[in-house]
This record gives C-alpha cells, structure tokens and sequence, in this order.
C-alpha cells in the first residue's frame, strides 16, 4: 500500500486539485445563474462533466505513460490502478458522505451533526450543488454517498484505456497531441 502510495501520489493529489478547483469553479457557476433551478441544474451538470472528463485526461495520460512501463516488462500490469488512485482521491468525499448520512440517522434533517456535515459537504462538492438542489433534502445524504462512484468508474475506465493506448477522444475524431513524457 506503501509503495502504492509512493509510485502514484503525485496523480492523487492531482486529482484532489482537479477537485478543488472544479468546487471553486461550480461554486461559481452556480451563484452566477441566481436563483433559477434549471441554470443551475445545467451550470451542474456542465461543472460534472468537465470535472469527469479532467479526470479521464489525467488518467489516461497515467495509463498511457505505464503502457511503455507494461510493454518493456518493468512494471507489473495493474488493470485496476486508475480506480485505486481514484478512491484514495475520493476518500474525503467518502468519509463527508458517511458522516453525513450518520448525521441523517442520528438526528435526522433538522440533526446539528447533519446540517453541519450536508454545509462541509457540500462546500466540498460545489459542482453537485445544481443536483442537489433538484433532489429533496431528506436525500441528500444518499446522492453525496454516490457522487464519488462516477469519478472512480472514469478514472479506472480512463487508466484501462491508457494502458491498452486507445483513446476515446480519438474514436471520436478529436485529434489530441499528447506526447509521453
């Protein structure tokens, strides 16, 4: 676990950049369409999507670059490398959703315990914020139990894809210039 650590901490903590910066950004997004729910429903999920696809460019660029380290037999083939960094990137978003949903059960909706961590979370989260606003309170807790599922599928999707170099973006007529470095 150590050495897992070690090998792919520079792209986990990336990763938690990437997060920061989209909370920022989706944070933003939001208070700048006011108080109309649809615009900020699709100021959310445009927020969602860009910070997805971030996370598969990131990714597959990882994979991309242990594809040659694969190839040459100087590092063992780990299809799954791109969900682990994933889920320790996402371990905050896990531990925010597991104390808000014990929030939830201790105390219910109106509970201090889950106020407080649906705030953390949510400041946490911003990009979701147009989601949550669609979804009744007494949910919030499962769907910020959920949100970490969608980056941890693409980046396991995205570091699979990169190890077997194909690339989505090129299937799809985008033609990318990344050189591995």
């Amino acid at each position: 676990m150590l050495n897992f650590l070690k090998e792919n901490s520079y792209s986990i903590v990336k990763m938690m950049i990437y997060q920061f910066g989209l909370t920022v950004f989706g944070f933003m997004l939001s208070m700048s369409v006011g108080q109309n729910e649809f615009l900020q429903l699709v100021a959310s999920i445009f927020a969602i999507i860009f910070y997805l696809f971030l996370l598969y460019s990131m990714t597959w660029t990882v994979g991309s670059k242990d594809h040659d380290k694969v190839s040459n037999k100087r590092a063992p083939y780990v299809p799954a490398n791109g969900l682990y960094m994933s889920m320790v990137a996402n371990a905050i978003n896990f531990l925010a959703g597991i104390f808000m949903f014990t929030g939830y059960i201790v105390g219910g909706k109106e509970g201090t315990l889950y106020g407080v961590w649906n705030m953390i979370t949510k400041l946490i989260q911003a990009m979701y914020l147009g989601l949550s606003i669609n979804i009744p309170d007494e949910f919030h807790f499962i769907m910020y139990l959920l949100t970490p599922f969608p980056a941890i599928f693409i980046c396991g999707l995205a570091y699979y894809l990169g190890v077997k170099d194909i690339s989505i973006l090129k299937l799809l007529g985008i033609n990318t210039n990344n050189k591995k470095k």
